[in-house]
């Protein structure tokens, strides 16, 4: 048997109507009036079951609310991450925070004492807070994809640094305070607005990942060859014309050059000069 359809209220107002109409100067027999209490309440039942099932949707939305608060999935004030580490911040050694639409970092997390890694990528930071600096167990500190143009010269204090990455954001030069960090190995500032790069960069000892891609870069500084633990050299989308000489850079295995304005004379050069490196154009 196929399915019984229900009718919606006005569907039945319209056939009682039409009944009415078909009726019109005929006497009205009991039979009639009993359909006609029949249809207004398949009609009220209807519309019973409608409104109790609005009402069992609506609980049941407030309950999976209420458990996602509770779970920590939904938090008020402050993203669910932020307070499970809040809650045990002598444990918490990673707080990652992308793409919570943040406009400012919350200062709370200055308490997290022993944080090793802080990712706030994919926010709204114009600016990071000076007190940031206070975190000085970081080792990597993420930043990319937000409204940055500056940062506080007391993140010198972080000298703890191994990585930082600051891609697209708005620095038109490099942080001063970059180059005094001694034990940062990888440092990524593709993606802004960069001129040149620091004199000084050569300071950089132990650094081994350079990226600097996307950038207005020109030449590069010669206190690059300097970085005798680089690895891997990132220079494309830059109008760079001339390359650094390997010879400077004994462990360099990767350099990308593509979009920039090497010529094909400098690139064959170059790899029949040091065929170990993979030159990327």
């Amino acid at each position: 048997m196929g399915k019984k359809r229900g009718y919606a209220p006005e569907e039945l107002q319209r056939a009682i109507d039409l009944v009415a109409e078909n009726r019109k100067d005929k006497p009205v027999t009991p039979a009639d009036l009993r359909a006609s209490r029949i249809e207004r309440k398949a009609a009220d039942k209807l519309v019973q079951r409608r409104l109790f099932a609005v009402i069992l949707a609506g609980l049941a939305a407030c309950s999976v609310g209420f458990a996602a608060i509770r779970m920590g999935w939904v938090r008020f004030g402050h993203p669910a991450a932020l307070e499970a580490a809040l809650a045990s911040p002598d444990s918490t050694l990673v707080l990652r925070l992308e793409a919570q639409k943040l406009n400012n970092v919350p200062l709370e997390i200055v308490g997290l004492t022993k944080l090793s890694s802080l990712y706030l990528d994919g926010n709204q930071l114009d600016s990071l807070s000076p007190e940031i600096a206070r975190l000085t167990e970081l080792q990597v500190l993420s930043v990319s994809y937000n409204k940055l143009a500056s940062l506080s010269s007391s993140f010198e204090a972080l000298n703890q640094l191994r990585k930082i990455s600051l891609k697209a954001n708005r620095f038109q030069t490099l942080p001063t305070f970059i180059t005094g960090l001694k034990r940062l190995e990888e440092l990524d500032i593709s993606d802004n607005a960069l001129t040149s790069l620091p004199h000084d960069i050569g300071k950089l000892s132990n650094l081994r990942v350079l990226r600097v891609e996307g950038n207005a870069i020109v030449e590069l500084p010669e206190s690059l060859s300097q970085l005798s633990e680089l690895e891997e050299l990132y220079i494309n989308g830059n109008p760079i014309s001339a390359l650094p000489s390997p010879s400077s850079f004994p462990k360099l295995k990767s350099l990308n050059v593509k979009g920039t304005k090497v010529n094909d004379q400098t690139a064959e050069a170059f790899k029949k000069k040091h065929p170990k490196v993979r030159l990327l154009r």
